[in-house]
């Protein structure tokens, strides 16, 4: 079995410790902040140890990954130098670590207060397009949301939300004429929605739009 003299200790390939001061072999502890090994501040974690003295240094900004995703398993061909993204990536890809969820996530497109508010709107029936434009979403991103498969962790405890109504421009243009009829001339009011003089006209006689929901 190989081995690397580093002053007052041997280390050797599997992991284990002699140390020529006491004359006796290491026990290593599994660290409770980490998870794991390591032969504490004088030699620190026994992959880093092993890697160092058995693979190469380990370059700033670079780190030491166990393949199989075992924190215990120090087998050196269980161990390799990889960066801190693509750890972190490995990490993600074997379950070994959950994606920060909510606003934590740094690619998060809301905070959770905003989420909550999102909520409150898909809940009263507002649809998606008209909450896109509220909090700078995409409306896909809307009904993501709405269908449980964006930000469930906060949206689940609302239970099913209603589907969203189909976002009709003719509509918010009726609308904006019911404020503007009193004090309009159909002409003026076409102008300024860029509408035919017609469609006012048959909003003024009571003829509205019906709105469906998808």
């Amino acid at each position: 079995m190989k081995s690397v003299d580093i002053g007052f200790y041997i280390v050797f390939e599997n992991g284990t410790v002699f140390s020529k001061r006491s004359n006796k072999f290491l026990k290593p502890s599994i660290s409770k902040s980490s998870g794991y090994l390591v032969y504490g501040s004088r030699l620190g974690s026994v992959h880093r140890l092993l890697v160092k003295h058995f693979i190469g240094e380990i370059p700033k900004g670079m780190c030491v990954n166990h393949k199989d995703g075992n924190k215990l398993n120090n087998n050196l061909d269980n161990l390799e130098i990889v960066s801190y993204s693509e750890n972190m990536k490995h990490a993600f890809r074997n379950g070994l670590q959950e994606k920060p969820k909510g606003e934590k996530n740094s690619g998060a497109k809301l905070s959770n207060i905003d989420c909550e508010k999102l909520c409150e709107m898909l809940l009263a029936g507002d649809d998606n397009e008209t909450i896109a434009k509220q909090f700078g979403l995409h409306p896909r991103y809307v009904s993501l949301i709405r269908h449980g498969k964006r930000w469930k962790h906060l949206t689940s405890k609302y239970g099913k939300f209603p589907q969203s109504k189909k976002y009709d421009p003719m509509a918010e243009k009726y609308n904006q004429f019911l404020t503007l009829r009193n004090n309009h001339t159909n002409k003026q009011i076409a102008e300024m929605l860029n509408v035919d003089a017609s469609t006012v006209s048959r909003w003024r006689s009571g003829e509205t739009r019906r709105h469906k929901s998808d």
